[in-house]
């Protein structure tokens, strides 16, 4: 919305419904980004807020919400996961673990000071 809030509506499970603990939080938002099943808001302030089917990105786990704390770029989507872009250039991710929901070691080293303008 013009005023910087988000609202939802469709399938409550897929994020049609937002908590009224996460609408306090959804103020000043940059960008939505979506999977099949769920929403990631970005907002100005480099926080990210996440919604709807939890296997599929609505829950962000604990090590990356720390990880992502006033700390994102940009946020990206696939249709089971999401992608974040840190201010350091790192990259991480949550969702379906067999959708991109998972960064393999071997993968994780190659992504750094990926930087976008």
């Amino acid at each position: 919305m013009a005023n910087g809030h988000a609202v939802a509506w469709g399938n409550e499970n897929n994020g049609g419904k937002i908590s009224d603990k996460l609408q306090n939080k959804l103020k000043n938002v940059k960008t939505i980004v979506s999977t099949n099943f769920a929403f990631a808001a970005l907002l100005n302030d480099g926080q990210v807020v996440a919604w709807g089917d939890e296997l599929n990105g609505g829950n962000i786990p604990d090590d990356i919400q720390t990880q992502l704390n006033n700390n994102v770029k940009m946020i990206f989507a696939t249709n089971y996961a999401f992608a974040a872009l840190l201010n350091d250039g790192r990259v991480v991710v949550w969702g379906n673990k067999m959708n991109g929901g998972n960064i393999p070691d071997t993968i994780q080293k190659k992504l750094k000071n990926y930087l976008f303008y």
